[in-house]
């Protein structure tokens, strides 16, 4: 599901290593309404920040 290159990202990045592994990668996307709206908060979070540092 990552690409290498976010896969390196987040293993340098301490805080979104320990969000991704508090959500499993597996769900990290989905837009699911049955998960909470933090997690939901969370998951767009993680996903501005890689597409920000995948971009650099």
């Amino acid at each position: 599901m990552y690409s290498k290159k976010a896969a390196g990202i987040l293993s340098k990045d301490p805080t979104l290593n320990k969000i991704i592994q508090k959500i499993p990668p597996d769900t990290l996307y989905k837009a699911d309404s049955s998960v909470p709206l933090y997690n939901f908060l969370i998951r767009s979070i993680v996903g501005q920040q890689l597409s920000t540092k995948v971009a650099r």
